[in-house]
């Protein structure tokens, strides 16, 4: 776990993985966690991060959109432990929107299981940490 999130549970008064699992600040926590990880990989390698996210007015939303050549990987954060099809409409709906500009799409939550639905990778959050955002870059979690 990232040395910020932490901290940051530290001074929320948060002692324990059970604690947080309740906090009503779980899920923001976890989007920072995510995007704060993939920011440090960026600038330890001398690269611009440029990230971005989408929200519409529907409700819809993706946590953060990375460039990958001329494509986008839009990614979800979440703090939920196991699939719902909502946590993905977000990504459907900017997937309708950006047609063939989407290479993958990504799905980070705080569960154990691994796979794809409706063409979004399930990852957990250690894989961000193991990793390094290497599968993002090039690394297919599939053929690994």
């Amino acid at each position: 776990m990232a040395v910020q999130l932490v901290c940051t549970c530290n001074l929320l008064g948060i002692e324990s993985e059970a604690q947080l699992s309740r906090d009503p600040l779980a899920g923001g926590l976890a989007e920072n966690f995510a995007i704060s990880e993939y920011l440090k990989v960026r600038w330890n390698q001398g690269r611009d991060a440029r990230v971005h996210f989408f929200r519409d007015r529907h409700g819809s939303e993706v946590d953060l959109l990375i460039s990958k050549g001329d494509k986008l990987v839009p990614i979800v954060v979440n703090s939920a432990s196991t699939f719902t099809a909502s946590h993905i409409k977000g990504i459907r709906r900017f997937r309708t929107l950006a047609c063939d500009r989407v290479s993958e799409s990504i799905w980070f939550f705080n569960g154990c299981d691994r796979g794809v639905v409706d063409e979004v990778e399930m990852l957990g959050f250690d894989d961000v940490a193991a990793l390094g955002w290497s599968f993002v870059f090039g690394m297919n979690m599939r053929s690994s």
